[in-house]
């Protein structure tokens, strides 16, 4: 499992063992217009980079609005990246969809977004408005069966169900019990 699966998933082929750590992807990116910025991780662990607008868009009430980044991004094969909310616009009224960048498309990243306030809202050129977020492709295999597919306790439940209030699963064994108390004081 070598190259950029092997380098993602920490697998050192001739160890054989996992080892979690900074992952070194080298991705290219163009940048597009004056007000166009490199993306950038907001800490050290930071699972997304932050997007920035790269031009001033309003966003008037329930209109989803496409804001240009000015990004253009060469992912690796079987990478792709996702464009999520950031939790401050969520708090605002201000949802982000979420997108999809396959890596073989060259086109500017773009983020829809939609406002869910009654007031119009004003985002500026250089405003952290989304996060990339670069994950592993699995592209498996469909097979077509006319077999019976494998019986789940979920079945067809969908839309809910896993919230309804009837367990779908069994609690996990593998959790150890509580201590039992030996009458000293906890911290």
């Amino acid at each position: 499992m070598g190259g950029v699966i092997g380098r993602l998933t920490g697998y050192a082929e001739e160890s054989g063992k996992v080892e979690l750590g900074s992952l070194d992807v080298p991705v290219s990116i163009n940048l597009v217009g004056d007000e166009a910025k490199v993306p950038v991780f907001g800490s050290e662990l930071a699972a997304g980079a932050d997007l920035y607008a790269s031009e001033d868009v309003d966003l008037p009430p329930r209109t989803p609005v496409k804001v240009e980044t000015g990004v253009r991004i060469a992912l690796p094969n079987y990478l792709y990246g996702m464009v999520a909310g950031r939790s401050s616009y969520n708090a605002r009224g201000i949802v982000t969809s979420n997108g999809i960048i396959d890596s073989d498309y060259r086109g500017t990243v773009k983020v829809l977004m939609t406002n869910n306030t009654p007031d119009h809202i004003s985002v500026r050129a250089g405003e952290r408005i989304a996060q990339f977020i670069i994950m592993p492709v699995i592209r498996p295999r469909y097979i077509l069966t006319d077999d019976p597919l494998p019986e789940t306790v979920r079945g067809e439940g969908g839309f809910g169900s896993t919230g309804s209030g009837v367990p779908v699963a069994a609690p996990l064994e593998s959790v150890a019990p509580a201590p039992e108390d030996e009458g000293g004081d906890r911290v």
